[in-house]
């Protein structure tokens, strides 16, 4: 009798903690798609149809600080009905981690939104690049979220060194100033575009974290990015040398 009742428990607490691993996929899927709305704002030719578009996109945000609410709170009660231990008792701590990281990410959205509104020209070569990091940085926080939601550490070290991420970054930093030096009259549109790449490079440190929650996760510590790179080598020993 025990023992049954010892597996009802323990089939419960999954189904329980499923329904808030649900609730992280819905969180990312609706920074995703702000995140997308918010760089097309960048491609609106009729300035003055930005503001009620960039009003949508902020209400939006208000959303996911509610769910990110409701995670945390929905954590809280898993704790005190479940009581869960060790592995399990990371795990809830990780969602909880993971809601808030998705919320900084609809933070960072919301500056490349206010960014965009006040943007005066289109940069159009720029702002091709910039729409394609942007798609770069939502298959990063796709991967990433379905790593954290699979807890596959083996995943979540492939997204975790993403090398290419950063170069692309620069290569497109430096295109930005070259393309200012060469049109000083639009100074300041060169610079609301630099921020906004900067705020979606920042998005990329955000999917790192979530990374290193599977490895929190799997290995009980906090890992270092020495650590994670490391161990991300000896699974692909091709790499050295």
């Amino acid at each position: 009798m025990v023992l049954s009742s010892k597996r009802h428990t323990r089939v419960q607490f999954d189904e329980d903690l499923e329904k808030s691993l649900e609730m992280v996929k819905t969180m990312s899927s609706m920074v995703e798609k702000q995140l997308k709305e918010a760089i097309a704002l960048f491609r609106v030719e009729d300035k003055s149809t930005i503001e009620e578009k960039a009003q949508q996109i902020l209400e939006n945000d208000t959303l996911v600080n509610k769910i990110e609410i409701k995670i945390h709170d929905y954590c809280l009660y898993l704790i005190a009905k479940h009581q869960p231990k060790a592995q399990d008792l990371r795990l809830v701590f990780s969602v909880v981690r993971a809601a808030s990281e998705f919320e900084r990410i609809g933070d960072t959205v919301v500056k490349i939104c206010e960014s965009a509104r006040k943007s005066q020209h289109v940069i159009n070569a720029l702002i091709e690049r910039i729409e394609h990091y942007a798609e770069y940085s939502i298959t990063l926080l796709r991967k990433s979220t379905d790593a954290l939601i699979a807890l596959d550490l083996n995943s979540a070290l492939e997204n975790y060194v993403q090398h290419n991420y950063r170069h692309e970054y620069k290569d497109i930093f430096r295109a930005i100033i070259d393309e200012a030096k060469a049109n000083l009259d639009y100074l300041k549109e060169y610079f609301i575009v630099a921020i906004a790449l900067r705020q979606i490079e920042r998005i990329g440190d955000r999917c790192r974290n979530l990374n290193e929650y599977v490895y929190y996760y799997s290995k009980g510590e906090i890992a270092s990015y020495d650590v994670l790179t490391k161990m991300y080598e000896d699974l692909h020993p091709e790499l050295k040398g």
